[in-house]
């Protein structure tokens, strides 16, 4: 699958401010929310983050799904990457990348390195668009993120939108991945 979305980063007040302004521009969609833990893994070496490629296993309630996130384009708040995953039964202790998706190579084994927990409220105002409002604590930090998720039929209706908002696509996003590990490198200890 091809994931495309604008993402910005905002202060607590700008993301409280937008979703109130989502309530009112789709006032006919219901939001839906969650929690969600990813829990990233690389190798000792951090051979995965060199390559800038996400391993994460992703935590809903009880459920566990292992996702690779490999990038295709990034620039002007725009992000494009391929994503693949594969149900597990449990969090795992170690991940061998390439058992899980053959198509990568093989890197080594891959260890916990620590998770972020998001709370999202999505809206959905048509089918092709999504409005992913998160809040993500980690390694001692909150941030507050706006992700526009898209199918490309949707590229001009998600351009009209960003302005409505007053948002301002600028520069190669972070990603939560990214985040994360910065926090990490910057001391953050294991999560």
């Amino acid at each position: 699958m091809i994931e495309r979305e604008y993402k910005f980063l905002l202060p607590e007040d700008e993301f409280q401010r937008l979703r109130r302004l989502a309530e009112e521009l789709f006032p006919d969609t219901k939001p839906v929310r969650r929690t969600q833990i990813n829990h990233y893994y690389d190798t000792p070496g951090r051979d995965i983050r060199k390559r800038d490629i996400t391993l994460r296993v992703r935590q809903v309630g009880e459920t566990f799904c292992a996702q690779v996130k490999l990038p295709l384009y990034g620039g002007k708040g725009l992000t494009e990457k391929e994503e693949l995953g594969r149900p597990l039964a449990e969090l795992p202790q170690s991940i061998h990348i390439h058992s899980l998706f053959s198509v990568l190579p093989e890197i080594g084994e891959c260890f916990p390195e620590g998770s972020l927990t998001t709370c999202r409220t999505t809206w959905r105002p048509r089918p092709g668009l999504r409005l992913e409002f998160d809040e993500s604590r980690y390694l001692g930090k909150t941030d507050y993120e706006l992700e526009i998720e898209y199918e490309p039929a949707e590229e001009e209706a998600v351009r009209r939108l960003i302005r409505q908002l007053g948002l301002c696509p600028q520069g190669k996003p972070l990603g939560k991945a990214t985040r994360f590990f910065l926090a990490l490198e910057a001391g953050g200890g294991n999560a």
